[in-house]
């Protein structure tokens, strides 16, 4: 939605492809996010989710769950257990 709104074309198969390729490929490493969250780095969910929040600010959608996210990943920071 915010992709076609901001006149963004989006190739919805290519995405899903390279998101089952990593699935397929990288199960065995460890997230980059995660690494971030463990030394209370700010994350790229909170560098993406911002900038889609004050990208659609000017376009009135309603993003609730973009608007959610960054939160709540800044929450975690340093709370997220070693495992």
């Amino acid at each position: 939605m915010v992709a076609s709104a901001s006149g963004v074309s989006i190739d919805k198969a290519r995405i899903f492809a390279k998101i089952n390729d990593a699935l397929a490929h990288h199960r065995v490493r460890e997230p980059s996010m995660l690494r971030d969250l463990r030394a209370v780095r700010p994350t790229e969910i909170e560098t993406i989710n911002s900038a889609i929040v004050q990208v659609v600010e000017a376009q009135d959608l309603p993003v609730p769950i973009d608007r959610t996210i960054t939160p709540l990943v800044r929450l975690t920071r340093g709370v997220v257990e070693q495992v």
